[in-house]
């Protein structure tokens, strides 16, 4: 019971999806997929997020992240901006979207710019899993 609570409560946990570019002119997978761990208290957004390298032009296999935002409501914002790594931008990507009604769906956009262009798409993220919050409530109970 007390793990279903939290879940109508919190994003807290680990979420995979795929994002995606609008333009078709770049030379990158249409679909990139990627996984996030989310911890959302009280609607303060931190995590990270892991994704297959599909666009820096070095030997790493995957890309980190950290996101930092907020969620009101139904709708989530958060800023994703790449480990400080060679040939890897630290152009802040806006993060926008709706939760579903359970917290277990989020459909949004993104968008980053840089060099006055801007860089537009999709993204869509399902909950896998709620650990991350229920190993908090646990280290709260203790």
């Amino acid at each position: 019971m007390g793990a279903q609570a939290t879940r109508t409560e919190s994003l807290s946990g680990l979420w995979s999806g795929r994002y995606w570019y609008m333009s078709t002119e770049l030379h990158i997978p249409a679909t990139v997929p990627f996984s996030a761990v989310i911890l959302d208290t009280d609607g303060k957004i931190t995590g990270t997020t892991l994704e297959p390298n599909s666009f820096v032009n070095n030997e790493l296999i995957e890309l980190t992240s950290i996101i930092d935002g907020q969620r009101e409501g139904g709708m989530i914002d958060f800023l994703k901006i790449y480990d400080d790594l060679p040939d890897l931008h630290q152009y802040p990507i806006d993060y926008a979207g709706e939760v579903d009604e359970d917290l277990s769906r989020i459909v949004g956009g993104w968008s980053i710019t840089h060099d006055l262009d801007e860089v537009r798409g999709g993204f869509e993220l399902v909950r896998l899993s709620q650990t991350v919050e229920m190993s908090r409530s646990i280290s709260n109970e203790l």
